[in-house]
């Protein structure tokens, strides 16, 4: 039978959805290939740098204007999925399929913090706008947010039914929203935890 499509409100507290009558939980299937991901999560910009991810377990920082790279960022043991500067453009953001994010120092190239703890790829790491947290989203189903600093896991967001492929901030981080293969889009309340809203839409 075939999902219905549906607006589901769900409960601030807690971490995981309250849910209307469900429909089967639909299979995940194969996972798409990294580039049906979109170039915007492997591809960052700073003022004056621009930060790669790539598949040889690497990130790689560059002169926008130049184009010469200047730093390449290693300890990943998978390849990484994505790469994004901090607001003040002094530390970088990998995410990788070896089930980590880790947080480097743009200038030196000396990894501050590995974020671990999903059970499968990190397909996005981005921050907050104020650059104090960072949120996560994985194969694993679960989104994460982290505090950037100490590298704390403050809350895990559960209810996609698949993969969770996409994670961002509102622009007051007081929001995540994320994207699964589940064919929906979920709005987060990143102080409790809570899912405030689910959209179903007919691809994510």
């Amino acid at each position: 039978m075939a999902a219905r499509s549906t607006l589901r409100c769900c409960r601030r507290t807690g971490s995981r959805c309250s849910r209307l009558p469900m429909t089967a939980r639909p299979s995940c299937g194969k996972r798409r290939p990294p580039s049906a991901s979109g170039p915007s999560k492997g591809v960052a910009r700073g003022d004056a740098q621009v930060a790669t991810a790539s598949q040889d377990s690497a990130a790689k920082l560059w002169l926008a204007e130049s184009g010469k790279c200047i730093r390449t960022l290693e300890g990943h043991g998978g390849s990484v999925t994505s790469a994004a500067f901090s607001p003040d453009g002094l530390l970088v953001l990998t995410a990788s399929e070896d089930r980590t994010a880790r947080l480097w120092r743009a200038v030196s190239g000396e990894c501050l913090q590995a974020f671990g703890g999903h059970d499968e790829w990190v397909n996005v790491a981005r921050f907050a706008p104020d650059g104090s947290l960072v949120v996560t989203a994985s194969d694993d189903g679960t989104a994460k947010l982290w505090n950037a600093s100490s590298g704390q896991c403050l809350r895990t967001l559960e209810g996609h039914r698949c993969r969770v492929y996409m994670a961002a901030f509102s622009p007051d981080a007081s929001l995540v929203v994320t994207a699964g293969q589940d064919g929906t889009a979920r709005i987060w309340n990143t102080e409790s935890g809570g899912c405030d809203r689910e959209l179903r839409v007919s691809a994510v």
